[in-house]
């Protein structure tokens, strides 16, 4: 998926998601009754999308990569996309926050920012999952080959690395085609009404 894909979805999910968690915490509660709210929510949407877009760094074409950052990730679709190593990195990261909270008392927007810049890298997981290249589980370089570069600047490899797939092989669109755009917008929809109508049930259970 391209970055506008990212974007879009992850906006629309995110969004879907926090406000089906305040209203299964409290039907009555606004996330903009206040400037701590409105603040808490503007962190939470900013983390979103730059999380929703930071595991395409290895792309030169992406917003947070260059021809500098790029080369220094064997191909795209690789440790940024792997389930472990990404789970590794989102783990020390919110180790570190909380430690840091333990020290110093935080302000609650950065603990919503916080969720919102997890959640935005994992949708972004999620939606390439759905692809025909799929996300690695444990990517190892030594299980990648590289071939040659094309005179059109392609590079060509095998990897054997095993993928992850969530959609039957008949469904996966490809990055960047007609297919993908529309898989992206289906499944926002059908996520929005998960998040809007169950996650309030499960969360107000909890309460």
């Amino acid at each position: 998926m391209n970055g506008k894909q990212h974007l879009l979805f992850t906006s629309i999910t995110g969004t879907a998601l926090y406000l089906g968690i305040m209203k299964g915490i409290d039907p009555n509660l606004s996330m903009m009754d206040s400037s701590a709210g409105a603040i808490s929510y503007s962190a939470y949407c900013l983390s979103s999308m730059i999380g929703s877009l930071l595991p395409d760094i290895d792309c030169e074409e992406s917003l947070f990569g260059n021809k500098i950052i790029s080369n220094l990730f064997p191909r795209h679709r690789s440790y940024t996309h792997s389930l472990v190593h990404v789970g590794i990195f989102l783990s020390l990261i919110l180790i570190s926050v909380f430690i840091a909270g333990i020290f110093t008392p935080l302000p609650p927007w950065v603990y919503k920012g916080l969720f919102g810049f997890i959640y935005g890298v994992l949708s972004h997981l999620f939606l390439d999952s759905l692809t025909v290249s799929g996300i690695p589980l444990f990517w190892k370089k030594k299980n990648f080959e590289y071939v040659r570069t094309t005179k059109d600047n392609e590079d060509i490899y095998i990897d054997h690395n095993e993928n992850i797939h969530l959609l039957p092989e008949n469904l996966r669109p490809k990055s960047g085609k007609k297919g993908s755009s529309i898989c992206t917008i289906i499944t926002a929809i059908l996520l929005t009404i998960i998040f809007m109508v169950i996650n309030p049930v499960f969360i107000s259970l909890l309460y």
